[in-house]
């Protein structure tokens, strides 16, 4: 697993066999953080298939629209 920080919320990714699980977004308007932190990490957008956010608090979903957009369900 994976901790990203990018932000004030800590994301976290889990590889696996199928694709990768992105767990919680930082607020809306972080995307270029977010990229830098996956580049940093060594995370390509297209390793993640799925994104989990654990509740419906601005600071945990903010991304969920955008990577939606890009095919992550």
């Amino acid at each position: 697993m994976d901790k990203l920080k990018y932000g004030n919320t800590n994301t976290f990714f889990i590889r696996g066999d199928q694709g990768g699980l992105l767990i919680d977004t930082d607020y809306a308007g972080t995307l270029p953080a977010f990229y830098k932190a996956i580049k940093s990490a060594g995370i390509n957008i297209a390793d993640i298939k799925y994104v989990l956010a654990t509740h419906y608090h601005p600071d945990h979903m903010g991304l969920v629209g955008q990577l939606g957009a890009q095919g992550i369900e």
